[in-house]
């Protein structure tokens, strides 16, 4: 339960960063690098994200990782760190 509750916490908080983005970001870069962003938790003030390749985790660190840590943090009111996976725990 409690995994589970952490994980609904931290979907529910990512729909809030989305929400940010989207005041910032084209359409285009929303449905490219964002929507296929999945949470896989929150907690300790780190945001951690699944994404589906290396490639995608490259562009995502030199294009939109700031942004989204950005909007967390002022969304969270602390200082918050975005870390990225993919496949097996990176």
């Amino acid at each position: 339960m409690a995994i589970d509750s952490i994980k609904n916490e931290g979907e529910v908080f990512w729909n809030d960063v989305v929400a940010g983005l989207k005041k910032n970001l084209s359409k285009e870069s929303l449905d490219l690098w964002i929507k296929p962003i999945k949470v896989k938790s929150f907690m300790d003030n780190v945001l951690e994200l699944e994404i589906p390749s290396k490639f995608f985790k490259e562009k995502l660190e030199d294009s939109y990782k700031g942004m989204i840590e950005v909007i967390a943090s002022e969304l969270a009111n602390k200082k918050i760190d975005a870390k990225t996976h993919y496949g097996q725990k990176q």
